[in-house]
C-alpha cells in the first residue's frame, strides 16, 4: 500500500523499534461480505491512513485483480475439464512430491553456500548479506 500510517510518511521506517510504529494493524477481517464491500472496514482504513484515496484505490485494485484471477482460473478449469488443474492444486501433494524428489536425488555429500544481498535498510548504506549454507552428509 502507498502509506498505511506509522511514524513516518511512506510507512517504511526501517529503524522502527516496535510493531506499533509500523502502521495500521488490522486482525484478519472481511473486506467483502456476501458479494458486497464491508463499508465499516473501508471506513476504518480510510480514517487511519495518511492518503486514503490512494490506499483505498490500491485495495480496490487488488480486489479487482483477485476477481479477474478467479474468473480466468474458472475458465481454465472448465477448458481443461478440471482434471489437470485439480491435479496441480493440492499443496500437500506438491510438498510431498518435492520432499521425495529432493530426498531421493543422488546429491553428493558436501557443503553448498549461497550469498545474496539486500540493497540496504535505509540506515546503513552498505548492502546487507543474506547467507545460506546447506550441508549434506549421507552415511
Amino acid at each position: 500500500m502507498t502509506d498505511i500510517g506509522g511514524r513516518m510518511p511512506g510507512g517504511n521506517a526501517s529503524d522502527s523499534t516496535e510493531l506499533y510504529q509500523e502502521g495500521l494493524r488490522i486482525p484478519p477481517s472481511r473486506l467483502w461480505r456476501e458479494g458486497e464491500p464491508d463499508e465499516t472496514m473501508f471506513r476504518l482504513i480510510e480514517r487511519n491512513v495518511r492518503v486514503p484515496d490512494k490506499v483505498l484505490g490500491d485495495i480496490r485494485s487488488l480486489i479487482a485483480a483477485c476477481g479477474v484471477g478467479e474468473r480466468e482460473f474458472i475458465r481454465l478449469d472448465a477448458a481443461l475439464r478440471c482434471v489437470r488443474v485439480r491435479r496441480t492444486l493440492p499443496r500437500s501433494a506438491r510438498l510431498h512430491r518435492t520432499f521425495h524428489a529432493v530426498r531421493d536425488r543422488e546429491t553428493p555429500n558436501g557443503t553448498w553456500r549461497f550469498v545474496d544481498h539486500l540493497d540496504g535498510d535505509g540506515i546503513d548504506p552498505d548492502p546487507i548479506p543474506i547467507v545460506a549454507t546447506v550441508t549434506i552428509c549421507r552415511r
